[in-house]
């Protein structure tokens, strides 16, 4: 959140560029985090929960940017910033269904 605070509200571009890689560094520790438990959940064969988690990661490769650039064609790229801004403060609130036992 505070990567996509400094792209937003910080006018200067070199500046800006720290935002993003604020966003990488904090959008990367997601990612082990969803593979650990995919691999431990006991509702399906792990190695299918994985296959099925790398699926929906390689669509959100595809379809994300897309949409992205849909929003900031349709409205403002502000707009799409924002709206990705909406989606990432809710991780923490399903994060807990995601991690209950």
């Amino acid at each position: 959140m505070a990567g996509i605070a400094v792209v937003l509200f910080v006018p200067m571009v070199w500046l800006s560029m720290t935002g993003f890689l604020l966003i990488g560094l904090g959008a990367s520790n997601i990612v082990p985090v969803l593979f650990r438990l995919a691999g431990n959940q006991m509702v399906m064969p792990p190695a299918m929960a994985v296959a099925a988690l790398t699926t929906v990661a390689y669509g959100g490769v595809w379809v994300g940017p897309a949409l992205v650039g849909f929003v900031s064609h349709a409205f403002s790229l502000p707009t799409a910033f924002w709206c990705l801004a909406g989606l990432m403060a809710l991780i923490p609130v399903f994060s807990a269904r995601a991690t209950r036992a």
